[in-house]
């Protein structure tokens, strides 16, 4: 069955009634945000989805020049600023910690749908989501960024690959931690998998949230050393800097 679900509603009113205008009635769907009445197919209203900021690529870029400048990624895109409070805030935990994975598909499609022109020029992409460690996983149940690798390799119709690349150490989390220490906290914790898959791709890594892009700068060194044509990251959140 098509997957209909989308970010945001399209209008206030429900649609034409059917059996899904009558459940929507009945029970209602909510913004998960504020909680007012939505489309039965989305997860924000139109404000809320409106009022996450988007990043300037100007300011990212500035940002994130200390990993820019170790010249591993050729290009960097990320669609929102991730704040302490706020509706994307929200969606992440949904995502993440209350199982509803079909949130990261969403994103996904809204990210890739959001990509500059620039990124039309790849040769032969591949789409890889940074992985988790098999304990992370076994907790979670699934790790939130492979759906927002399938959203967005659906997208723009290239290939996704899950499992071409591991994390092998067991980090403990990188929530509060310098630059600095997420660059000890992540020595040798990726390792690729499948190196005949990675050899000669433009590929895309697809992140949740960035905050100092250690995760990422990471992964990127065993996928160029793996035979990578190119790397590139496209993340939905950046953690504002202090």
């Amino acid at each position: 069955m098509e997957n209909r679900l989308r970010l945001t509603s399209e209008g206030d009113r429900p649609p034409a009634f059917d059996l899904t205008a009558f459940k929507s009635l009945v029970y209602p769907s909510l913004c998960y945000y504020c909680r007012k009445p939505v489309h039965p197919d989305a997860v924000l209203c139109r404000k809320c989805f409106g009022d996450i900021e988007q990043v300037d690529r100007y300011e990212l870029l500035e940002d994130l020049d200390h990993i820019i400048s170790e010249g591993l990624f050729s290009d960097i895109f990320v669609k929102f600023f991730f704040d302490k409070f706020g509706p994307l805030r929200k969606l992440h935990q949904y995502l993440k910690y209350e199982n509803r994975p079909y949130i990261g598909t969403l994103l996904g499609d809204d990210l890739a749908a959001s990509l500059p022109e620039t990124w039309t020029d790849y040769l032969d992409p591949l789409v890889i989501p940074v992985p988790v460690h098999r304990l992370r996983l076994l907790e979670r149940g699934y790790n939130q960024s492979a759906y927002i690798a399938e959203g967005f390799a659906s997208k723009l119709c290239i290939a996704c690959v899950v499992d071409a690349v591991s994390r092998v150490a067991y980090a403990r989390t990188q929530i509060g931690l310098s630059h600095e220490e997420r660059q000890r906290n992540l020595t040798d914790a990726f390792s690729v998998d499948k190196v005949d898959t990675i050899r000669g791709k433009d590929v895309i890594i697809v992140d949740d949230i960035v905050t100092t892009g250690a995760t990422a700068s990471h992964l990127a060194v065993p996928l160029l050393e793996a035979g990578a044509r190119t790397v590139r990251l496209a993340a939905v959140g950046f953690t504002r800097p202090c």
